[in-house]
């Protein structure tokens, strides 16, 4: 996946992730929260994706998975918690930059 993107790989490995993440969240409004804050997400997400630095992409993605997976083999739910605090923070903050670019090309 990493030499030739595919966007349906990386969707799959996204939301067998997300579902891991969700079966841990005990507060049933939250979960919902959770789950519907990152389907209304994805679709642009994944809209946004192809315009993105890809191996970059792959490298955050690959980061974090470790870092999870490290945490849930150590049953530190909390650190997973943060760990999925942190890579929402930094893809907000990417997307907003490329988001703010095709505005600004999109008016000028």
């Amino acid at each position: 996946m990493r030499e030739k993107p595919d966007l349906q790989e990386f969707a799959q490995i996204d939301l067998a992730n997300h579902k891991q993440i969700s079966r841990l969240i005990g507060n049933s409004m939250l979960a919902r929260t959770y789950d519907e804050l990152y389907f209304r997400n994805a679709r642009m997400w994944f809209y946004v994706l192809p315009e993105l630095n890809w191996d970059m992409e792959i490298s955050a993605f690959t980061e974090i998975i470790t870092l999870e997976r490290n945490a849930f083999a150590q049953g530190d739910i909390v650190a997973v918690g943060f760990i999925t605090r942190n890579a929402i923070s930094n893809v907000v903050y990417r997307l907003s930059g490329v988001l703010e670019l095709k505005r600004d090309n999109k008016n000028t």
